[in-house]
């Protein structure tokens, strides 16, 4: 029996890297204050899944044109979540180690969809 074929968006780096990302963002997050959850929380995950999700029907769209609109979604939601990162490391809420790791990953995450786009 054959096994089905692994979906195009699957196959780029940049989803298989914002994948893992969104996975580490409900991690981390578990950890945050109960006082978070519905605000920072429930914002840094919608933001953090944006961004494979994102990938994921660009690259499933028909046109050139559609395919670029959904990776420029995708690249703003990884600043919205640099920009979320940030205040949490600066609220106290995220060590600055988590923060300096993460930043860094969602900034790769920007550059690869910058020259996908």
């Amino acid at each position: 029996m054959m096994k089905p074929p692994i979906p195009l968006f699957e196959r780029l780096d940049v989803w298989q890297l914002s994948q893992r990302l969104a996975s580490e963002i409900y991690d981390l997050t578990r950890s945050f204050p109960n006082e978070h959850a519905f605000g920072l929380v429930s914002q840094l995950r919608r933001a953090a899944l944006s961004i494979p999700t994102n990938i994921a029907e660009g690259n499933e769209s028909g046109s050139p044109r559609e395919k670029i609109r959904f990776f420029l979604i995708a690249k703003r939601s990884a600043a919205e979540v640099r920009s979320l990162l940030r205040f949490a490391r600066d609220r106290n809420i995220l060590a600055a180690a988590d923060f300096r790791k993460l930043d860094a990953d969602y900034d790769r995450v920007g550059k690869m969809l910058y020259y996908l786009i």
